[in-house]
């Protein structure tokens, strides 16, 4: 929010205001809030995890972030550690979704949320 504030040289307040009024999902500040809000009930609430947007309150599959994410699968399937998936990453020039480089704990997040949503289907 800060830096499109800043590219538009306007208040993050009204930048925030402009993209709500363009339905453009937004995480919501969860600071004050007691048991289910009745405008956030149902919707997603926080920063969307790898491989997914938040749009209109719903977690959105993004594409892109999920041919990374079935790249790091595949590597770890064939006995890769995390450390070494990284440097792949890094190596090929991939990164990641702030532009950073990849880190092991990056790979580690990734693979535990993987393996807590095929837990969830089963």
């Amino acid at each position: 929010m800060r830096d499109i504030a800043k590219e538009l040289q306007i208040t993050r307040h009204l930048a925030r205001k402009v993209l709500l009024a363009h339905n453009v999902g937004l995480r919501r500040s969860n600071r004050g809030l007691k048991g289910a809000d009745s405008k956030t009930a149902g919707r997603y609430i926080g920063t969307a995890p790898y491989g997914y947007f938040i749009q209109l309150g719903k977690l959105v599959e993004d594409n892109r972030e999920q041919q990374t994410i079935q790249l790091i699968m595949k590597l770890r399937s064939m006995g890769k550690s995390q450390a070494a998936i990284a440097r792949y990453l890094n190596d090929h020039k991939m990164r990641t979704r702030r532009s950073k480089k990849w880190d092991h704990s990056t790979i580690g997040n990734i693979l535990k949320y993987q393996a807590f949503i095929r837990n969830k289907l089963k």
